[in-house]
């Protein structure tokens, strides 16, 4: 089984909180839900695409607490990858420890200064090697 991991990212390596506004505003970030101006038919596939893989995900605690309310209900058959999404720390270990077999990276073009970043600042940024961009403007 293959393990990949799957994170929406800006340009200037922020992951933290693409959902949604209230989805972590841990140490102050306020601009949560940053995805969705750039949301389309395409990326949405793409997106869709992924989940068809997974027989199982690897998650830190919070992202387990924000798929929670929904993954316990997908009674879909397993697919053939371990997925992690999101889950900024638990990444940075097995970025580290070079455990990931593939990346998925959602990349936007935007730059929000602030929030939290992968890889840690002084680590080789690894998952270089797969980036989806985003669409370059939001839709009207």
């Amino acid at each position: 089984m293959r393990l990949t991991m799957h994170t929406f990212l800006t340009l200037d390596g922020v992951l933290q909180a693409p959902g949604g506004p209230d989805e972590d505003p841990s140490g102050g970030f306020t601009h949560g839900g940053w995805t969705f101006p750039f949301g389309d038919d395409e990326g949405g596939a793409a997106v869709v695409g992924w989940f068809g893989h997974a027989s199982a995900f690897l998650l830190g605690r919070k992202t387990y607490e924000i798929f929670s309310g929904h993954w316990p209900r997908v009674t879909d058959p397993p697919g053939d990858e371990l997925q992690v999404h999101g889950s900024g720390e638990l990444a940075q270990t097995l970025i580290e420890h070079d455990l990931i077999d593939e990346y998925r990276l959602f990349c936007y073009p935007v730059h929000l200064g602030s929030g939290s970043r992968r890889p840690r600042p002084g680590k080789p940024p690894a998952w270089q090697q797969t980036c989806f961009l985003a669409a370059s403007s939001p839709p009207s």
